[in-house]
């Protein structure tokens, strides 16, 4: 194929990003006015469960797709021929819904010996039977996102989890009411809400989907969800094991302020999620247009520092402002949940770095190496968490887990450098991570050493400066880049 003069608009990006930040934000949005309603309603022990068992599900949904996302971006969006395409799509299903089946089948059958290990009481076994059922209904519609997102209707997609979103609110509000038992209702309330989903995906889906499956793409999941599993499940531990472990070496009280606290992360998770899911499509579409990857390079590079100074900005302004948003969403029992916020942020912006190496691994089928990154990361993070938490508890776990994904995104980028992979420049990356790094740990150490202060109304005119300054001077690289980039255009 002739590579074409120009690639994919980078504009385009940037308004399939900030639609989906509009969408994505409506919906979480609606997860933010739930968290005055939550802590007000649970107690932070009580919070402190219900923080578990999400921990829990989203290990199924790093477990369930077996290889199906890899399957996807190498085979399903370069396959040109219709039935093809239908084969790749009932043969991930297929999987899917086998896969639901056995982890419903396993969780009900050992659901007292689970919540035995788990919680150190089998009390607890009702709340893993409905979490069972919660993800075999996740598990049936997390092909049916995949499908939207490579087939290029992501904000569409955006627009039925924001549906999702008004749903699983509404439902939450009903649990809430309906249910003595606060963490039940709630439970109840989240498996209900996934059923729908699960549905209209299928809908969707329906017109491509056979009867067959093809034992060709049936080794391909096979081949490629050992190592993929592998990754996932070390990312799971990543972002789980944490939580897991703090409620093992402290209490149910540190993990509800934990918890909490990772509840206010969903402003940057916001723009993490957004940046993700939009990052490897559009990679995927400059891929099948024909570029060459050295214009590939070029075209991606200034966008992946964009995107880096972007939400390194974006973490820095939410720190800043952690107490005052803290004292708006809960009481002041979860006050000192403040703590571990900046950290916490600080590993949601590792994480987006991490992403930006992603479609590289995945079009060069170097997945097989990444679990060396995750299981590095994973390993790092256990030990760290067990030698600290008896000491600092939650600060610990927020500490160590932003420690554990700067080396997840080093040893990816590693990987990909090595490969020949890379897409983003070596020092221009590095040294604007170091550099907003820099500034972002400054900002810690002064909020350590001087909390009164800053909290002081000369302190907030302070923060704002600061924000303004680090804005400006963010605006005016940019538009010194975009200067030399029309000279370098008119000559």
């Amino acid at each position: 194929m002739a590579e074409p003069e120009q690639p994919p608009s980078v504009i385009m990006l940037v308004k399939e990003y900030a639609g989906l930040i509009l969408l994505r934000g409506s919906g979480r949005a609606l997860s933010l006015i739930l968290i005055p309603i939550l802590t007000s309603t649970l107690s932070v022990a009580d919070f402190g469960v219900f923080t578990i068992l999400n921990v829990l599900a989203l290990l199924f949904g790093f477990i369930f797709p077996f290889g199906a996302n890899v399957l996807f971006a190498n085979e399903y969006v370069k396959e040109a021929d219709p039935s093809r395409r239908r084969k790749i799509l009932s043969t991930m299903y297929f999987f899917s819904i086998i896969s639901s089946i056995v982890f419903l089948a396993l969780g009900l059958l050992f659901s007292e010996k689970l919540s035995l290990v788990i919680f150190g009481e089998a009390g607890k076994a009702d709340l893993i039977r409905i979490l069972m059922l919660l993800m075999f209904f996740q598990g049936a519609l997390t092909i049916g996102r995949f499908y939207l997102q490579f087939t290029n209707r992501i904000r569409f997609n955006a627009f039925l989890e924001l549906i999702h979103s008004i749903i699983l609110f509404g439902f939450i509000l009903g649990g809430l009411y309906l249910f003595t038992d606060n963490v039940r209702g709630l439970m109840w309330a989240h498996a209900a809400a996934y059923l729908l989903p699960a549905v209209w995906y299928l809908a969707f889906m329906q017109k491509d989907l056979t009867l067959k499956v093809s034992k060709k793409y049936s080794g391909e999941i096979l081949r490629l969800g050992p190592p993929t599993v592998l990754h996932n499940i070390a990312h799971w531990g990543l972002a789980s094991l944490d939580l897991l472990l703090l409620q093992k070496l402290s209490s149910e009280q540190e993990v509800g302020l934990y918890g909490f606290a990772y509840r206010f992360g969903f402003f940057m998770n916001i723009l993490v999620y957004g940046f993700s899911v939009c990052w490897t499509p559009y990679f995927t579409r400059l891929f099948a247009s024909g570029l060459t990857e050295a214009r590939m390079k070029k075209t991606l590079s200034p966008l992946g520092l964009l995107a880096i100074g972007f939400l390194s900005f974006t973490a820095l302004a939410l720190a800043l402002f952690s107490r005052e948003i803290v004292a708006l969403l809960a009481p002041v029992e979860y006050a000192a949940a403040v703590r571990a916020v900046p950290w916490i942020l600080l590993g949601y912006l590792f994480l987006a770095l991490y992403y930006t190496t992603v479609p590289a691994a995945m079009y060069h089928k170097l997945h097989r190496y990444l679990p060396i990154a995750t299981g590095g990361a994973l390993a790092l993070n256990a030990i760290l968490n067990w030698i600290y938490i008896p000491a600092y508890g939650m600060l610990a776990a927020a500490v160590t887990t932003a420690v554990s994904y700067a080396l997840l995104y080093l040893l990816a980028f590693l990987i990909t450098a090595r490969c020949g992979a890379r897409l983003l420049p070596w020092g221009k990356s590095l040294g604007t991570v170091l550099l907003c790094l820099a500034v972002y740990l400054g900002f810690v150490l002064v909020e350590n050493h001087y909390p009164d202060y800053l909290a002081s109304p000369a302190g907030m005119f302070c923060r704002l400066g600061f924000l303004m300054v680090v804005a400006s001077s963010g605006a005016l690289w940019l538009l010194r880049r975009f200067q030399r980039q029309r000279v370098k255009h008119a000559d």
